[in-house]
């Protein structure tokens, strides 16, 4: 039974507790203690998102960077270095997608009061993905 209910969640995901892009538990704190005036603590909680990102990626880069490739089969220099160059253009390549993702996502809150909250919550949220994403890349299948 329980095989059964997991295989029906597997094929079904629960789409009633989907939260929106533009939701954010961060953001709606700002809100709730500084209402219309909260920009700074936009501000503040947009940085430390970025920095959380960068630091991730910049880890990962390093950790990447030391990989010995011959730990692969037959590893060569040229696939350790196509590995470095994808990670390099995947993130800016993320980039462009967070920015247009979140602009699409917030096309309803523009020219409102509510844009800078939307906006915010979207790229905190993109990026705590794209922190986990990162996390999930591992060099060598013995890591797993």
């Amino acid at each position: 039974m329980k095989k059964s209910i997991l295989l029906f969640l597997a094929i079904f995901p629960m789409t009633g507790f989907s939260q929106s892009i533009i939701d954010n538990h961060e953001v709606d704190l700002c809100i709730q203690k500084f209402n219309d005036e909260n920009s700074e603590c936009l501000g503040e909680i947009s940085e430390k998102s970025e920095k959380k990102l960068n630091e991730a990626y910049s880890a990962k880069l390093k950790e990447l960077k030391s990989f010995d490739y011959n730990q692969w089969w037959m590893g060569t220099r040229e696939q350790k270095d196509n590995m470095l160059n994808l990670f390099k253009k995947n993130q800016q390549n993320w980039l462009t997608y967070r920015y247009d993702y979140c602009g699409l996502a917030t096309t309803a809150t523009q020219n409102t009061h509510g844009f800078a909250n939307a906006i915010t919550a979207c790229t905190i949220n993109l990026n705590n993905q794209r922190i986990n994403e990162i996390r999930m890349i591992i060099p060598s299948p013995s890591e797993k």
